[in-house]
């Protein structure tokens, strides 16, 4: 068709060298197979979304502006001081474990005792990136994540919504690992 079309027009395009040719087909080529790309990876996206995926994230409610502080300085909430101070922060065991390598760092309580909110609260503070940061060097990192809900849908309450909901959120920010987990369903 390119042919076709430069056959047709007049003036710089009929007189276009074969490399300028050449090198547009190439362009052309390398369009068309990034519009495949692209659909493969809608195509496993879609696939790994469901309906209520952010529902949950959504009616967890805001932590109040101070209520989790404590979390980054080892201090109680009730002591903790308006401002970060980098000693008491290096002291913290949430902010030392996220930037360093080890273990689980578990948090319980009973229904309703804030959990999904303490989580949400962490998951979204700039010091959590900053100490991930830390972690990774200079690898990328990003914070993918999945509240469970008791009273949600299937899949909000599944271990298949956990491991959508987390694939969903590592792809969506890193696209070409998608081909790279999924070879046989990104291809076909």
């Amino acid at each position: 068709m390119l042919e076709k079309l430069i056959a047709i027009g007049e003036g710089d395009a009929a007189t276009a060298s074969a490399t300028q040719i050449s090198g547009l087909e190439q362009m052309m080529a390398n369009i068309s197979l990034s519009e495949k790309h692209v659909a493969n990876d809608l195509r496993v996206m879609r696939s790994l979304s469901f309906e209520a995926r952010t529902v949950r994230h959504g009616a967890i409610p805001e932590a109040y502006k101070q209520t989790f502080q404590w979390a980054f300085h080892g201090l109680s909430a009730s002591s903790a001081p308006q401002e970060m101070e980098a000693a008491d922060l290096e002291k913290s065991g949430l902010f030392d474990w996220l930037k360093n390598d080890g273990g689980i760092f578990w948090v319980s309580g009973k229904p309703g005792s804030g959990k999904s909110t303490f989580m949400k609260f962490v998951a979204g503070h700039p010091l959590t990136h900053e100490a991930l940061s830390r972690w990774g060097g200079p690898r990328p990192v990003f914070i993918a994540s999945h509240y469970f809900w008791i009273s949600g849908t299937t899949m909000q309450k599944s271990q298949e919504g956990l491991l959508q909901s987390l694939l969903y959120d590592i792809f969506s920010r890193c696209p070409d690992l998608i081909q790279v987990a999924f070879p046989a369903r990104w291809g076909g």
